[in-house]
């Protein structure tokens, strides 16, 4: 197996994790949303559908675009090999595939909430009422889970020499 199609295996399992996210998860609450008393105008059917379409297009894009995601972030770059032999698989190499799971997870766990806070945010400035307490901190752990993400992604290999000296150090 190559390590290119390693990656498109590994976003294609995000893609279906996004895609289960988003039908047992994002869709109920959108729907428990749009259903609770005097929620149903055209602001909130329209955070909804485009909550609802930022969700599936990133699904879309994960599992049925994956080769191009792998291309565009360039993720089978700076490898010393193009196969993977699972006999040598280093600390490194377990490293770098953590970090881009946990790094993956959080950004598809996050994005979603992110946009759905953001657009209950500009619905309550746009009415005059106040963001409730809850709504703040849950927008705030967001954001700041998909900063994490994203750093942890586009900084993988600085990351992977940090956590590799950390684990000589403790050997």
């Amino acid at each position: 197996m190559t390590k290119r199609d390693f990656f498109i295996i590994v976003i294609r399992l995000f893609g279906l994790y996004a895609l289960i996210l988003s039908v047992f998860s994002i869709l109920p609450s959108n729907i428990s949303w749009l259903t609770y008393p005097g929620r149903i105008d055209s602001p909130s059917i329209f955070l909804t559908i485009l909550t609802l379409g930022i969700a599936f297009s990133l699904m879309v894009l994960l599992l049925f675009k994956a080769d191009r995601v792998v291309t565009f972030l360039k993720l089978d770059k700076g490898f010393d090999e193009d196969r993977i032999s699972l006999n040598e698989l280093n600390s490194e190499s377990i490293l770098r595939l953590g970090l881009i799971i946990i790094g993956g997870f959080l950004i598809l766990d996050n994005i979603a909430w992110l946009l759905e806070y953001t657009l209950y945010a500009f619905k309550t400035d746009l009415t005059g009422s106040q963001i409730e307490n809850p709504y703040k901190i849950n927008w705030l752990v967001c954001g700041m889970n998909l900063v994490i993400g994203i750093l942890l992604i586009t900084n993988l290999n600085y990351m992977v020499r940090i956590l590799n000296k950390k684990i000589e150090k403790q050997q």
